[in-house]
C-alpha cells in the first residue's frame, strides 16, 4: 500500500540521507577519524591506517572498526568526524531534492532528526539548498530526545498530535534509524543502504515521490 494513505508526517536523518555520501566524503571522514585514532593510540598514522583498512574490510563499519582498534566511544568519534571534517565543501545544491521537499510540505508535516550540531546541520542544509523552514520540527545534537531509545519519535508524535503509526521516517542506518522506529510502530524507509526490516527500500531519496505523492 502507498505510504501516502498511511502517514501524516515524514521525517529524515541528515547525513547520507538528504545527501548521498561519496568516496570523497567518506575519505574526508575517515582521514579525520584516523588522525584522532592515531593520536589517542600513540601509533603512527600509517600504522593505524593499515590496521583500519584491514579490519574494515571484514567488519564494514567505521564504528566497529574503531572499537576493534581500541578507540573508546567509537560512535561519538564517528559523529565528531561528521561534525568536523570539511564535508560541506564537497556538497552541492540539489534542486531536485528541494522540489521534492516543497511538494511534500503541501501534504505532510516534515521533521529532521540528526546527530549533527545545529550550526553544522544548517551549513549542510544551506549548501543543499534546503531552508530550515522546510521542517516543522528539527532535533539536533544535544536535544533531550534520541532515536535509539525512541524518545525522538515519541516527541514528534506528541508535537504533531498524531499516532506514531502515522509517521514515516527515512534514514540510512538500520540499527539507528530503522529498528528503534519500527519497535514503536513508526513506518520506515531506508536509503543508500539496505534493510530487511524497513517498510520501504529506496534506491534514491527521490523514490519518495512514488510512495508519497502518486
Amino acid at each position: 500500500m502507498k505510504a501516502a494513505k498511511l502517514v501524516d508526517a515524514v521525517g529524515f536523518d541528515l547525513d547520507n540521507t538528504l545527501y548521498c555520501s561519496t568516496s570523497a566524503i567518506t575519505q574526508k571522514i575517515q582521514n579525520y577519524m584516523l588522525a584522532k585514532a592515531s593520536a589517542f593510540l600513540g601509533r603512527s598514522l600509517t600504522q593505524v591506517q593499515q590496521e583500519y583498512t584491514r579490519i574494515y574490510s571484514q567488519l564494514q563499519s567505521g564504528r566497529k572498526t574503531l572499537e576493534a582498534l581500541g578507540v573508546p566511544q567509537a560512535q561519538q568519534a564517528v559523529q565528531d568526524a561528521l561534525e568536523h571534517a570539511d564535508i560541506v565543501s564537497l556538497l552541492q545544491r540539489d534542486d531536485r531534492l528541494v522540489a521534492l521537499l516543497q511538494k511534500l510540505q503541501i501534504s505532510y508535516k516534515l521533521f529532521l532528526i540528526t546527530g549533527s550540531q545545529e550550526q553544522t546541520a544548517h551549513n549542510k542544509l544551506n549548501t543543499l539548498g534546503i531552508s530550515q523552514t522546510t521542517f516543522d520540527l528539527a532535533m539536533y545534537s544535544g536535544a533531550p530526545y534520541e532515536r535509539h531509545d525512541g524518545s525522538a519519535f515519541r516527541h514528534v508524535a506528541q508535537m504533531f498530535n498524531i499516532p506514531l503509526t502515522r509517521i514515516l521516517f527515512v534514514g540510512d542506518r538500520e540499527r539507528v534509524d530503522i529498528l528503534p522506529a519500527k519497535q514503536l510502530g513508526v513506518k520506515t524507509a531506508i536509503v543508500n543502504a539496505s534493510s530487511t526490516y524497513a517498510d520501504y527500500q529506496l534506491t534514491t531519496l527521490y523514490d519518495l515521490e512514488q510512495i508519497l505523492l502518486m
